[in-house]
């Protein structure tokens, strides 16, 4: 039962360490001067740097927040 606990809880790990790294290279919206300090921090720190990226990433982002405005204006 440890065993499948502590396999489990690498597993997390690893995806989102992959993920974060991943996040890191495809972002377009980033600063391209602050990925490479992403990128170590992630690599060095593989539990909290991907918590830290995904939590303090979308304010280093170029053009702010995304905003959702729908239009629900019926056309007639």
């Amino acid at each position: 039962m440890q065993s499948f606990f502590i396999g489990g809880l690498s597993l997390l790990i690893l995806v989102l360490w992959i993920w974060a790294m991943f996040d890191v290279v495809k972002s377009r919206k980033q600063n391209r001067n602050v990925q490479p300090l992403w990128l170590l921090l992630i690599f060095i720190f593989p539990i909290l740097g991907p918590i830290i990226y995904f939590q303090m990433a979308k304010n280093s982002r170029i053009g702010g927040r995304r905003r959702f405005i729908p239009n629900f204006r019926k056309h007639h």
